[in-house]
């Protein structure tokens, strides 16, 4: 019994909700058929009915507001570099470390890091006395001529032939030793010429060449070591320092580059939009070639001197009309500068019009 009384219950009020809804939609469609009524009189006196903003139907907005506001970037030939990034150390072409000929005690050091040395020069002296027995102290020569990179021991220190104590290098023939991972081999080669930055001086670009190139692969690492050569200025160089290296294999110069956001990736392929001779978007399957730091080589799908759409590109699709913000910065698009103007004061004039009642002639019938 109470299980029925719940059921009834429930569908009564399902029977009441739709009679509300009902009520209502008929009420809204008669307010829209009284204003289309009201609308219509007006016209037939004459009389331009006022657009409320915000409000009006898309058959009421004016061309402009309709539109969809963009930004445009004219195409021009411009120049594209693609390159290979790597980290380096700077190091000597000769550095050598030098070792003692006998075990003993350090008793004098007559070379510091920095010195220039030449082959021969004494660097150090080394005591090899022992206990009940005494020997004259044992010179450590240089082997090369060069600077001295690295001291490895202190005054007292006990050393032994097999431990350095000294490195000495050719400083003023700095080399640059990187590493290229494996699947970037093919894009590297003798003699290429590249772009060396380092830390130290930001806003300077060193110039290197590649010297010599492993003949194999590192299995561990899977990378090729590489050696450069400096070319030109290397003031303030010092060995050890890190460099990061610009290899540059390719350069294309007069190409179309446009904005890598600028383009649209659609159903596996890539797009973007121009503007129309009727200032509506245009859609156009581009092939894109190199990429580089936000920049992107069309290889086909554009021409110099068309208008790229750079914002607002997301959300178009062929056809709709557009709104160039821009359109002041370029000389071809002042059509557009006076369109809008045009449009803005018809609109201007619309709305005094309607804002003007008619005069009281105090007539009564």
């Amino acid at each position: 019994m109470k299980k029925g009384i719940k059921i009834t219950l429930i569908v009564s009020a399902i029977l009441l909700f739709f009679v509300i809804v009902l009520v209502i939609l008929g009420g809204i469609r008669k307010n829209i058929e009284n204003a289309e009524k009201a609308e219509g009189a007006a016209t037939e006196q004459g009389e331009t009915p006022k657009r409320q903003k915000g409000k009006g139907r898309p058959e009421d907005l004016s061309e402009q507001e309709r539109s969809f506001p963009v930004i445009v970037q004219k195409l021009e030939g411009s120049e594209i570099v693609d390159y290979l990034k790597l980290n380096g150390d700077i190091t000597t072409e000769v550095d050598v470390d030098i070792y003692p000929d006998v075990a003993g005690k350090v008793i004098e050091i007559y070379k510091e890091i920095g010195d220039t040395v030449r082959k021969g020069d004494i660097l150090m002296k080394i005591d090899p006395s022992v206990p009940g027995m005494k020997y004259q102290p044992n010179p450590v020569r240089s082997t090369i001529s060069g600077t001295v990179t690295a001291r490895y021991v202190q005054l007292g220190a006990t050393v032994a032939p097999q431990q350095p104590v000294f490195k000495v290098g050719i400083i003023d023939q700095l080399r640059i030793i990187a590493y290229i991972p494996e699947r970037f081999i093919a894009r590297v080669r003798p003699n290429l010429v590249t772009n060396v930055f380092v830390d130290a001086y930001p806003d300077t670009v060193f110039k290197a060449k590649i010297v010599d190139m492993s003949p194999v692969v590192d299995p561990m690492s899977r990378t090729m070591k590489v050696k450069l050569e400096f070319v030109g200025n290397v003031r303030g160089l010092r060995p050890g320092m890190f460099a990061s290296i610009q290899i540059i294999d390719k350069v294309k110069k007069n190409v179309v580059v446009v904005p890598t956001e600028s383009i649209v990736r659609r159903y596996d392929k890539e797009y973007v939009f121009v503007l129309g001779d009727d200032g509506k978007a245009v859609s156009r399957e581009v092939e894109v070639g190199i990429q580089k730091d936000g920049r992107s080589e069309i290889v086909s799908g554009l021409n110099s001197g068309e208008f790229l759409i750079v914002s607002g590109q997301s959300l178009l699709d062929d056809g709709i009309l557009l709104n160039i913000v821009n359109a002041k910065d370029y000389d071809e698009l002042q059509i557009y500068v006076k369109a809008e103007e045009a449009e803005k004061t018809a609109d201007a004039d619309a709305d005094a019009d309607a804002e003007v009642v008619p005069e009281d002639t105090g007539a009564e019938n």
